[in-house]
């Protein structure tokens, strides 16, 4: 199963924009599953992925971290990673 976990600070305005982008692909990947998770009430899982800051996105096939990214990605960035790092 493909999964996109985004880590989110509540104070983070590229997290928001982040979210609306990860909604999109969601809906033309509906198989992809997309999870947030605030990086302060989650620290355990943060610090496992390495997670530096806000906005992160990690690309996962099951519970394997494929990519992981820090920072801000389009539409067609994320479209991107996924046609390399999953088999869709």
């Amino acid at each position: 199963m493909y999964k996109i976990v985004q880590f989110v600070s509540p104070t983070c305005s590229s997290c928001v924009i982040q979210k609306n982008v990860l909604e999109i692909i969601h809906e033309k990947y509906p198989t992809i599953q997309i999870e947030n998770i605030n990086i302060f009430s989650n620290y355990d899982k943060a610090i496992l992925y390495g997670v530096k800051g806000a906005p992160t996105l990690i690309f996962l096939d099951g519970e394997r971290s494929l990519k992981n990214h820090y920072g801000f990605l389009s539409i067609e960035a994320v479209e991107e990673v996924i046609s390399r790092v999953f088999d869709i």
